[in-house]
C-alpha cells in the first residue's frame, strides 16, 4: 500500500450512506488531526455549488495550519432543502453528523491503492451554515441536547439543577459558525427578494419556503428552546458566532441573545456572496477558524 505525497494536504472522497455529499481528508502530517469542519448549505444550493470558494482556498493558502489539521465536510441536501420540510431535514443532518463524528468511518482514510493516514476520533467539531443551513444546525444543536437525559432539569425546572454543568458529548462539543442564517426567518425584500418570492410561489409545494417564514413553528421554537437552554447553560453549541452580509434581501438579519455578530462585514456583500472568500476576500475563512472576537472576524 502507497503513501500519498505529502505536497497534497487534502484529498476529496465521497462518504459512505450520503450521496453527493463529500470530505477533504487531511493526509498524513506531524501533527494529529482531531478537528472535524461540517459545511452545511441553505435553500437550493448544493454542497459543492455554495462551497466552492471554500474547497478551492483551502489548500492554497499558506500558513493555514488551522485547516492542515482539520477534515472538512460537506453536507448536501440540495433537493430536500427546497421539497422538504426543515424538521425531516434536520434529521437527516444529524445522521449524517452522527455518522462522522466522533468516529468518521474507517473507509475515508485509506483504499487498496491509497493510504491517506491512520482513523482518528475527533476531539473538536466545528459546524458551520450558511442560509436554511444554519437554522438546520441550531435544530440539530437543540434535538440533540433534547435527548440528553443529563440536560432533563435544565428543560424542566432549572432552579432544581444542583449538578454542575455537564461536560458536552457527542455534537453538544461544536462551536457554530453561520454565515446570514435563517435563524429568523425570511425577508423577501428588495429586486432579490421579490425574484426569490415568485420562485417561492412557483414551487408552492416548496415545504422548506414554509417552514422557513418569519413566524413558523421551526424557527420560533428553534429560538424559544437555544435561548432556554442559553439562560442555564453555558455550552457554546447554544452561542453561535454570525457574519451577516451587508445587504441581505432574502433573511432577516436577527440574532439570538446571546450570538455574537461580527460587525466589520465587508461593504457589497449580499446573501450569496457573504460565505464566499478569494485571496481578496479572505473574513470568510478567518470567521470559521475564529469566530468573532471583540465584534469583529478577521
Amino acid at each position: 500500500m502507497s503513501q500519498y505525497p505529502s505536497p497534497v494536504r487534502h484529498l476529496r472522497t465521497s462518504i459512505p450512506g450520503h450521496k453527493d455529499s463529500f470530505a477533504l481528508i487531511a493526509t498524513s502530517q506531524a501533527d494529529p488531526v482531531e478537528r472535524a469542519v461540517v459545511f452545511v448549505h441553505g435553500f437550493n444550493g448544493s454542497a459543492g455549488g455554495t462551497w466552492t470558494d471554500f474547497i478551492s482556498l483551502i489548500d492554497s493558502m499558506a500558513n493555514r495550519t488551522w485547516w492542515e489539521r482539520s477534515d472538512v465536510y460537506f453536507f448536501d441536501y440540495h433537493w430536500a432543502s427546497v421539497f422538504r420540510q426543515v424538521g425531516r431535514n434536520t434529521t437527516t443532518l444529524l445522521r449524517f453528523l452522527s455518522d462522522i463524528f466522533p468516529n468518521p468511518p474507517a473507509a475515508l482514510f485509506s483504499t487498496p491503492e491509497v493510504k491517506l493516514r491512520e482513523p482518528c476520533e475527533y476531539k473538536e467539531l466545528m459546524l458551520v451554515g450558511h442560509s436554511e443551513g444554519g437554522l438546520l444546525l441550531r435544530k440539530a444543536i437543540v434535538a440533540t441536547a433534547g435527548d440528553d437525559d443529563r440536560l432533563e432539569a435544565y428543560r424542566i425546572d432549572p432552579a432544581r439543577a444542583t449538578k454542575k454543568e455537564p461536560a458536552p458529548e457527542g455534537i453538544e462539543v461544536a462551536e457554530l459558525r453561520l454565515f446570514a442564517p435563517a435563524i429568523g426567518g425570511e425577508a423577501l425584500t428588495g429586486f432579490k427578494g421579490i425574484v426569490a418570492s415568485t420562485f417561492a410561489r412557483f414551487l408552492h409545494i416548496s415545504a422548506a419556503k414554509t417552514s422557513m417564514a418569519s413566524p413558523s413553528s421551526p424557527v420560533v421554537t428553534a429560538r424559544e428552546h437555544t435561548e432556554h437552554y442559553t439562560n442555564f447553560l453555558q455550552l457554546p453549541c447554544f452561542r453561535a458566532h454570525i457574519l451577516w452580509a451587508d445587504d441581505d434581501d432574502i433573511v432577516l438579519s436577527e440574532k439570538y441573545l446571546h450570538d455574537k455578530t461580527c460587525r466589520n462585514v465587508r461593504p457589497g456583500t449580499d446573501h450569496v456572496s457573504v460565505c464566499k472568500p478569494s485571496l481578496l476576500y479572505l473574513l470568510p475563512v478567518h470567521f470559521v477558524e475564529k469566530g468573532v472576537v471583540n465584534g469583529k472576524c478577521n
